[in-house]
């Protein structure tokens, strides 16, 4: 069965429930926490991955920088529980109609496998289960996603989706990381070797570059960001990335390409809007292409060389 196109949510703006000193920004192996959720998502074939903080939001964002993950605020996080970083998340997800995988930030050590279960199930609310035991990521399919972003009640997420209209389903999985929460938990060291032993699977970097590198996807996604919001400054924001930094990528883009990439029009407390040219445009479609194109050769090269390890 094919893999549907899906995005992924993880909800970062509570302050930790019982352990003060513990941040989603913790190592966890070669790792941190937060990074390796993000990195399981990325495997697995995740769009966009978003991720809603709020306490210590801004070291937080600084950390997940050229993550590849867009960062948004949930600014009133202390008046305000999950529910309200998922209404967050999925309204920014909301045009592109996919299903979204979404966790919080502090349950690190599902597996690929346990994601593509989950896809594979078809269903609008899916939650993986071990020993009878649910977990997370839960599926949330594009077609109860409005009536989630509705809900007005009390209960949380877990009381819209029991009064949803989509029947719930329960996926059997082999994972024991769909239960582990890093916050509450000490003793990892079992599970986390069993994640790190997940089958390997391939990872494809991509730049473009004359006399040095000068665009890849984080610059991509900067244009794309550009073009959503029609802020610079916006668009680094929801990077992660300081202003100074934004603007360097689209000189070294424009010098380097010999484009004019974007339209400025400076100005205001948001630095001005900011539009793509034309040449931007069709630059990031023709990378955007080619990145898609490489991808899936590169996929069909590893399945021809690697796939027998992995039966």
């Amino acid at each position: 069965m094919s893999i549907p196109t899906f995005h992924a949510l993880i909800a970062a703006a509570g302050k930790p429930r019982r352990r003060d000193s513990f941040q989603v920004s913790d190592p966890l192996g070669s790792l941190s926490v937060i990074r390796r959720i993000i990195h399981t998502f990325r495997q697995a074939g995740a769009g966009d991955i978003v991720v809603v903080t709020g306490y210590q939001a801004r070291e937080l964002e600084r950390h997940l920088a050229r993550s590849g993950a867009i960062c948004l605020r949930n600014e009133d996080w202390e008046n305000s529980d999950m529910m309200a970083s998922v209404r967050i998340g999925l309204a920014y997800l909301a045009a592109s109609n996919c299903p979204v995988l979404f966790t919080p930030a502090d349950i690190p050590l599902f597996t690929v496998s346990t994601v593509l279960l989950l896809l594979e199930s078809g269903a609008e609310s899916a939650v993986p289960q071990i020993n009878k035991k649910r977990g997370h990521p839960l599926l949330l399919g594009a077609n109860i996603q409005p009536f989630l972003l509705g809900y007005e009640g009390n209960g949380g997420l877990r009381e819209a989706l029991r009064l949803s209209p989509y029947q719930r389903t329960l996926v059997e999985v082999p994972d024991e990381g769909v239960l582990f929460d890093a916050e509450l938990s000490t003793d990892c060291a079992e599970l986390l070797e069993r994640h790190r032993k997940q089958p390997f699977l391939p990872l494809v970097s991509l730049s473009l570059e004359r006399e040095l590198p000068f665009f890849d996807r984080t610059a991509a996604m900067l244009l794309r960001l550009i073009r959503q919001t029609g802020s610079v400054k916006k668009a680094c924001g929801l990077m992660g990335l300081s202003y100074s930094k934004g603007w360097n990528i689209l000189n070294d883009l424009e010098l380097q390409a010999g484009i004019t990439a974007i339209h400025r029009r400076p100005g205001g407390s948001d630095g001005g809007a900011t539009t793509l040219t034309g040449e931007g445009e069709a630059f990031l479609e023709r990378f955007t292409a080619y990145d898609e194109e490489v991808t899936a050769y590169a996929k069909a090269c590893f399945d021809k060389y690697f796939g027998e390890d992995l039966q």
